[in-house]
């Protein structure tokens, strides 16, 4: 029997800084790392088929 999880969070920001958020990688580096932990971007390439 397949499970799945289904996670959803509401954020209060306006599709641009969403966007903006999403497509830098320092912007990545915060939105992406749960809690106290941190993250570091090496390689970005936003281009369709990207990295």
């Amino acid at each position: 029997m397949a499970q799945t999880t289904r996670n959803s969070k509401i954020i209060k920001a306006s599709p641009a800084k969403i966007f903006k958020a999403l497509t830098d990688p320092k912007g990545i580096e915060t939105w992406r790392v749960p809690g106290d932990m941190t993250g570091k971007v090496r390689d970005y390439d936003l281009r369709e088929n990207g990295g």
